[in-house]
């Protein structure tokens, strides 16, 4: 099973999009230290591209999930 973690997903005011994982303690750490300066969380799942978003980040809790191949079939042709 995952390892449930948080994703704050950011672009700062050079365009740099950036996604950074964070245990819960680290994440609330980060954002009430203001490490990412002052900006603003969404509410809700935006619509746009992050480079759209100026000074705004999403946070979302999720589980990082690790696929692994069952059955792996590879074929070459030249």
């Amino acid at each position: 099973k995952g390892h449930k973690m948080y994703f704050l997903i950011y672009c700062s005011e050079d365009g740099n999009i950036s996604v950074d994982k964070y245990e819960k303690n680290e994440l609330l750490f980060a954002i009430n230290d203001e490490y990412y300066g002052p900006i603003g969380y969404f509410e809700k799942m935006p619509d746009s591209d992050p480079m759209y978003w100026g000074k705004k980040a999403l946070i979302i809790k999720g589980e990082i999930a690790f696929p692994k191949a069952i059955d792996v079939v590879r074929e070459y042709e030249i």
